[in-house]
């Protein structure tokens, strides 16, 4: 799942290699040192700016871990300085001159080599997608035969990215090259009890969003109604004893009391006559969801999926878990496992967990060793809907240490035919959480060919936003989704308004609950707390 800057953050992409994030560089002869950074090649960085002093020596510093080191010195000449580094993956740098800081600039240096993942795309067909070290390229796709590769197509990249669907029966061997540089190989069963297809997730090239905000905002909880849905009737109303008023004809005359009425009108000379002090309220409605939101048209909301996790063992009748992906950068990644170790149901709950294991091959990550398991289910050819309200009760752990994330997401039924490929085909994150920025919920919605062109949305078309919501206890995410409006909610308080009526959101989609390690800007690290678990009170789906 892509992962974005904040609007204030630019994104520039230099020699087809790096993409560098941070706020645009302030005017020189500012009273702190500027600092740019490009590439040069895809092993190597240079970093320039201004100093406040004219001359006088430029200390470059990249951050190891939690700490700042040394790693070059430059003069200064009439406020200037450029530097040559060698650089792999991803670094953050700051400048120091005259005694001030310069901003943090991280790049992510891309990889040359083209990545690729393939994944079963419904009964006799395979998708084939992966990155590219430039943005636009020409990607020969490949298939082994025997000990032979043969090309099965060519498809262009697009903002780094390439997607292609091929025919396939069984099992097949793939890898695709651009120019000289070739992938590694993927293999995948065409079997429909397996995959969804999550682009982007575990990209190591991917930064998490920086948000507009403090990351640690403190939310203000939302006050909790004190309604008494017990009326108060005084059973025993004062009444002048010597009435004045004619009586009725009729002596034994039968008075109409309105239940909503706290002061009821009674007959004094009536001894028999009984006031019920506690009328009886319409009870709400509920079905199988519980009781039955209510639509802003008021009309109620009717349940087409609901899963309480009150059993001992996951329903697989809704829900399948993955199996051939995996999570993280390349240096730490976490294969997803069907597992009762990284899945499993109880104490009325889902539980998702990520665990630290014995070295082992991931099947989902080319088979390369990994030191680590995670858990992830869809409801792939199970269950999908188009429309409704969705909403899901999540608690993460209270982890403030980067290298854990978390997700509840929806992608589109490819028992669909469509005409286009992710992201223009869609996909609605309901929200993303990040050990990062413990105080933050991250919903996101992609549905442009260059997937928003790396920036914020607004108005109309608004994919991201940002809202309070603490790790270590439970939050409740919803998103109602119509045909011209997506609105997404963190416990009940609108987060994110769509408008945009895009073609990508109107069809069926599917569910998926995932935790994960995290990626580029949230990597693990030694000091992540790991077993971390993710548990989901409920799902609840309602049209």
């Amino acid at each position: 799942m892509r992962k974005f800057a904040s609007a204030g953050a630019a994104l520039a992409v230099s020699a087809g290699f790096i993409a560098v994030l941070g706020t645009q560089p302030a005017i020189a002869r500012s009273k702190s040192p500027v600092l740019n950074a490009t590439a040069l090649s895809a092993t190597q960085v240079r970093l320039s700016g201004t100093s406040p002093l004219k001359t006088g020596r430029v200390t470059v510093e990249r951050k190891r871990g939690a700490r700042w080191v040394d790693v070059a010195h430059t003069p200064a000449r009439a406020h200037r300085f450029t530097v040559t580094l060698r650089q792999s993956g991803t670094a953050s740098y700051r400048v120091l001159a005259g005694g001030r800081l310069s901003r943090i600039r991280t790049l992510a240096v891309r990889n040359p080599v083209p990545t690729l993942n393939v994944v079963a795309d419904g009964p006799g067909q395979a998708r084939l997608y992966g990155t590219t070290a430039s943005p636009v390229a020409s990607v020969v796709l490949f298939r082994k035969t025997g000990s032979q590769w043969y090309s099965v197509g060519t498809v262009r990249s697009a903002a780094y990215r390439y997607s292609r669907v091929v025919s396939q029966s069984g099992s097949a061997t793939y890898r695709v090259a651009v120019g000289s540089r070739v992938s590694a190989s993927r293999t995948v069963s065409v079997d429909p009890a397996q995959a969804v297809p999550p682009p982007g997730l575990g990209n190591p090239i991917d930064p998490i969003p920086t948000p507009p905000v403090d990351p640690t905002p403190t939310p203000t909880p939302t006050p909790t109604p004190t309604v008494d849905p017990t009326p108060t009737v005084d059973p025993t109303p004062t009444v002048d004893p010597t009435p004045t008023a004619t009586p009725p004809v009729d002596p034994t005359p039968s008075p109409t009391v309105d239940p909503t009425d706290p002061t009821p009108t009674v007959d004094p000379t009536d001894p028999t006559q009984t006031v019920d002090p506690t009328p009886t309220a319409t009870p709400p409605s509920v079905d199988a969801c519980g009781v039955q939101p209510v639509k802003a048209d008021g009309s109620l909301w009717n349940c087409t999926f609901d899963d309480e996790f009150s059993g001992t063992e996951l329903d697989r009748s809704k829900w399948v878990p993955q199996t051939i992906f995996s999570s993280g950068t390349d240096a730490n990644f976490a294969c997803y496992l069907d597992s009762p170790d990284n899945v499993s149901v109880g104490g009325g709950s889902l539980n998702l967990t990520v665990r630290q294991v014995p070295a082992f091959p991931c099947a989902g990550h080319d088979n390369q060793t990994t030191q680590f398991t995670a858990g992830m289910v869809t409801t792939y050819y199970k269950w999908s809907q188009q429309y409704g309200r969705f909403e899901a009760r999540i608690k993460t752990t209270d982890s403030t240490v980067d290298g854990l994330q978390e997700d509840f997401w929806l992608w589109p039924d490819v028992r669909e035919a469509s005409t286009v490929l992710w992201p223009a085909a869609g996909e609605i994150d309901v929200t993303e959480m990040y050990s990062h920025y413990p105080g933050l919920a991250v919903p996101f919605l992609h549905f442009t060919a260059n997937d928003n062109g790396g920036s914020v949305l607004t108005g109309p078309s608004t994919n991201t936003a940002y809202c309070a919501a603490q790790r270590g206890v439970y939050n409740t995410f919803t998103l109602e989704w119509g045909p011209d409006r997506i609105e997404i909610f963190v416990n009940g308080k609108s987060c994110l308004v769509n408008t945009s009526g895009d073609p990508a959101f109107k069809k069926k989609y599917i569910m998926a609950l995932t935790a994960a390690l995290g990626t580029t800007g949230n990597e693990y690290t030694p000091a992540t707390p790991i077993p971390a678990t993710m548990s989901v009170d409920y799902v609840r789906v309602w049209q």
